[in-house]
């Protein structure tokens, strides 16, 4: 149906990273993003997602992460380090947390406000109501000057 994209980052016929999309009317999830190990902290990242800002121009990208009110260190600083990666590519926090079937998240934007109910209905249209029923409002974020 269009709905969902699958598209791989290569450089010389190299696999470097894979990115799902999936969208809904001027929105588009960033569903799952991966880098290749050995090419992360090259600017490999970035570069795809400029390329992903360059391909859904004009629509609002949304990105989940997992929350980084997290007692374990390890984890806390892989998912600190997440976060940061893309507020240092441009995105904003959006000002809620959901939980994603069990899972607390934080969610960030390209720059543009997304409400819960639209960015629930990404999952709606592109996935069915199986899926986005599993998918709960947890409150809202605290102030970008409280973080």
């Amino acid at each position: 149906t269009g709905l969902v994209e699958i598209l791989s980052l290569e450089e010389n016929n190299r696999f470097l990273g894979l990115a799902i999309m999936a969208k809904a009317g001027d929105r588009v999830l960033l569903d799952y993003f991966a880098i290749a190990d050995e090419v992360r902290g090259h600017g490999a990242g970035s570069a795809a997602l400029q390329a992903l800002r360059e391909r859904y121009q004009g629509m609002r990208i949304i990105i989940e992460i997992e929350s980084t009110k997290c007692e374990d260190e390890e984890e806390l600083a892989l998912r600190t380090r997440r976060k940061k990666f893309y507020l240092r590519n441009g995105f904003t926090m959006l000002p809620y947390y959901i939980d994603l079937w069990g899972t607390e998240m934080e969610m960030l934007s390209n720059g543009q406000p997304c409400p819960y109910e639209e960015y629930l209905d990404i999952y709606t249209t592109a996935f069915g109501t199986k899926v986005s029923d599993k998918i709960h409002f947890l409150g809202d974020a605290p102030a970008a000057d409280e973080i």
